[in-house]
Parts: structure tokens; sequence; C-alpha cells
């Protein structure tokens, strides 16, 4: 939801409904019942759904890498005035990323779209992730 082109959710992604190679590709669909950790994914993909259909920046912007390393990646999404820094933390602990912005971006505007801890110090962007977790933040 976060990368250039039209988002794809192969049906039971939604709920991270597990499937191995064929005869066992997918299973059939369930749309009730669902464990507590389904619901969560469910809500994760509905909440990235409406913020890619609500972005800008998310649906038509350029993409940029602003910091790569083993354990993270943080990749901003411009279109025009509007960004998206997506943040992915694939650690097993907690971190405490600090990003530097480009200048055309107005840090202070920031807000997060998933629940971490964002501070802005001039051109600095510091987003507090948890581990194996990630963030949107926007303008």
């Amino acid at each position: 939801m976060s990368i250039p082109g039209i988002p794809i959710v192969y049906y039971g992604d939604e709920i991270g409904m597990p499937g191995a190679n064929d005869p066992d590709n997918r299973r059939m669909m369930r749309f009730g019942g669902l464990l507590p950790e389904e619901e969560d994914v469910k809500k994760t993909t509905t909440q990235l759904g409406n913020l890619r259909s609500s972005s800008l920046a998310l649906s038509y912007g350029d993409t940029r890498i602003l910091s790569a390393g083993k354990d993270h990646l943080v990749v901003m999404r411009q279109y025009f005035d509007k960004a998206a820094i997506l943040v992915l933390n694939r650690s097993g602990d907690s971190k405490k990323l600090e990003i530097v912005l480009p200048e055309y971006v107005k840090g202070s505007l920031l807000k997060s779209n998933f629940g971490s801890q964002l501070a802005i110090n001039g051109s600095k962007l510091t987003v507090d992730l948890n581990p194996l977790s990630f963030e949107i933040a926007t303008n």
C-alpha cells in the first residue's frame, strides 16, 4: 500500500490466511469467526487501504529511499507538497530511528498514522518503533 503501482491484496491476505504450494495455495475464505490475531491484521490492512486512498503522496508520489540498513528501511513518497514517510523496523528489538528530512518537507506537520511516537527537531524526525513494526507519517 506504500509503493508505486496499484495495490493488490490476494484474498485472505487481509487476515493473514495461511497457504502453501498448490494445491494448498489458498483455503476457503472465512468471513467470520476470526481469531484475534486475524482481526488485528484485518484492521491494519483496512487502515493501510484507507490511508492509501486518502493520500496523494502514497497514490501518485515519487519515491525516494531516505535510509536503509540491515534492520530498517525509510522511504519517502512525495507528491507536490504532500509527503508520506514509511519507516520499517524488521528487528526483534525496539528502535529509535533518526531521519534527516529533505528541506522541502515540513517536518512539523507530520503526524503518526499507526500510533508510533514522533518527534521533530529542525530537519530531523525521530520515530520510536516497536519490534517488527512500521509507521507511516504523513502531512
